[in-house]
């Protein structure tokens, strides 16, 4: 009894993508401070279990934000890797800790959220690689 318990440990070890996936809490959004129609600006999202990164100006596989434009005329991302298509505006990302981010602005190509706009960001943690952690915002 105590093999087949052991063997079947194993098993779902194999089957997550990292053994500490197995222990760790996946990320949680509390709170995504205000966010205005400009391109330079601090956005910040508190929560739990985002891990941490040293910060950057560019795209990750970690962090990315989806604005659905309010006039109807389509969307675009920012911060995306570009393995899943154009991702041409990037975040800059001034400090990440387990508990809050910090967003200081839209780069690339100097897109950024106009009011009227809904923006999603979807959060992984980088050390476990769990996640996403979703939170919506509206742009007033």
């Amino acid at each position: 009894m105590i093999r087949a318990a052991m063997l079947l440990s194993v098993i779902v070890l194999l089957a997550i993508d990292s053994p500490m996936q197995a222990f760790s809490a996946a990320p949680k959004v509390e709170r995504i401070g205000r966010v205005d129609a400009k391109q330079y600006q601090t956005i910040v999202i508190r929560g739990r279990n985002f891990g941490t990164s040293a910060p950057y100006d560019g795209d990750s596989s970690y962090l990315w934000m989806v604005d659905i434009q309010g006039n109807g005329s389509g969307w675009w991302r920012a911060g995306c890797p570009q393995q899943y298509g154009p991702c041409t505006t990037t975040l800059n990302v001034s400090s990440w800790t387990d508990n809050e981010i910090v967003i200081t602005g839209f780069t690339g190509n100097g897109q950024y959220p106009l009011k009227g706009d809904l923006v999603s960001f979807f959060i992984w943690n980088p050390q476990t690689g769990r996640g996403p952690a979703a939170a919506a915002r509206m742009i007033w």
